[in-house]
């Protein structure tokens, strides 16, 4: 770990402390866990870049990756550049997220220019973990609105393939597949260089060898273009002012990412749709649960259907007029914020009415009247359609 507090609260980072000074506070074991608050050590080697450790194998809080020279040095490289890109935001090495019981490598929190309240995490990646570890951790993460950016060890993670003939072609691991798959980009940090890849484009093409008057066809994959790093320090954060979600680009490819990043806004949109509607059916069953208690069944499943039809079939018909989607939106917003009683109280008159369409609805389909029973083939009547009841 790069971070540690003292026994007054300070804190302490081990990249530009003075390292005497720490070492008197190490001996003296007055140098803290910033997140479990047990004792560390300072350690500063020839091999290892400076950083603290638990007596202890691991943080007592949770597991996080084990702190190798290249964990450390990737982290130290993703600080650096938040410091510099954000110097008004609180940026801070290993931070204990109690929300989701994880340790973030690094966090940000803004507080102004526009960006208060956006909270980030930083992971850089270079030990393995499995595509489910990782959504487990992404999901939890997202539950209480961090957005998360996993930068992966290039030197780890980044492989091509090395088939004669065939130059930058590559092997995608699972890893990087479930992030790109789940977030649209994927990132790589080259520690030797801290030149930063922005996964945003692939294209596939088959190549055809002889072997043994045998002719093969192997499939290959690269990304386009083959040249897609810079360095970190002219990498920006990119702000959708929608979602206030950001995505990790810089000027060179950013014209090339466009088509990549309508997706991911797409995406954004289709997850808040989703959000809602199911918010939505939520708060509806609810109104149905009370309603069952005070009218019945019957007329509680008519009410239910009523909400549940003009919320999703409604709303998602082209063909529905203005007037329509004016009915639905403030029906939408009294399922959605009206308390159960409120609800049923403004719209019991139109349920009564509603009741009594589909009774006669019914006695005119069921009829043995020939001219109603040529009128119900002929007439498409729908009595859940809110407009309708008008």
């Amino acid at each position: 770990m790069l971070r540690c507090i003292t026994v007054d609260k300070e804190t302490l980072i081990a990249s530009n402390c003075e390292k005497e000074f720490v070492k008197k506070l190490s001996s003296q074991k007055q140098l803290f866990c910033p997140n479990c608050q047990s004792t560390v050590i300072f350690k500063s080697g020839k091999v290892k870049s400076p950083h603290f450790a638990h007596y202890d194998s691991e943080c007592v809080i949770t597991n996080y990756e084990p702190e190798t020279a290249s964990h450390l040095k990737g982290k130290q490289i993703l600080y650096e550049w938040l410091k510099k890109k954000f110097p008004y935001a609180d940026v801070e090495y290993e931070v204990y997220i109690p929300e989701t019981n994880q340790i973030a490598d690094i966090f940000v929190e803004h507080t102004e220019g526009g960006m208060e309240g956006l909270r980030w995490a930083f992971e850089f990646q270079h030990s393995p973990l499995t595509p489910t570890e990782w959504e487990t951790r992404h999901e939890l993460y997202k539950s209480q609105g961090i957005q998360d950016f996993w930068v992966l060890d290039k030197a780890k993670f980044m492989k091509f393939s090395k088939a004669r003939d065939i130059t930058d072609a590559r092997i995608r691991n699972e890893l990087e597949r479930i992030i790109y798959s789940k977030t649209g980009l994927c990132y790589f940090l080259d520690l030797e260089t801290s030149e930063l890849s922005i996964d945003f484009n692939f294209t596939t093409s088959w190549h055809t060898t002889i072997v043994k008057d045998v002719k093969r066809q192997n499939e290959y994959t690269y990304h386009s273009p083959i040249h897609h790093s810079t360095d970190i320090d002219q990498v920006r954060v990119r702000l959708n002012d929608e979602f206030k979600y950001g995505v990790l680009i810089y000027s060179e490819i950013e014209s090339q990412m466009e088509e990549r990043l309508s997706m991911i806004l797409s995406w954004l949109r289709g997850e808040r749709a989703r959000k809602a509607r199911q918010e939505l059916q939520e708060k509806a069953k609810e109104k149905k649960v009370f309603a069952k208690r005070k009218y019945g069944e019957v007329k509680a499943e008519i009410i239910w259907q009523f909400m549940t039809y003009n919320i999703d079939e409604l709303t998602d018909n082209p063909y529905s007029s203005e007037d329509e989607n004016k009915e639905v939106k403030e029906l939408k917003h009294d399922v959605r914020s009206l308390s159960v009683e409120e609800f049923l109280t403004m719209y019991e008159p139109l349920f009564d009415k509603l009741y009594v369409n589909i009774e006669e609805y019914r006695l005119w389909k069921d009829s043995e009247d020939l001219v109603l029973r040529l009128l119900d083939s002929l007439i498409y009547v729908d009595p859940f359609l809110y407009i309708v009841l008008d």
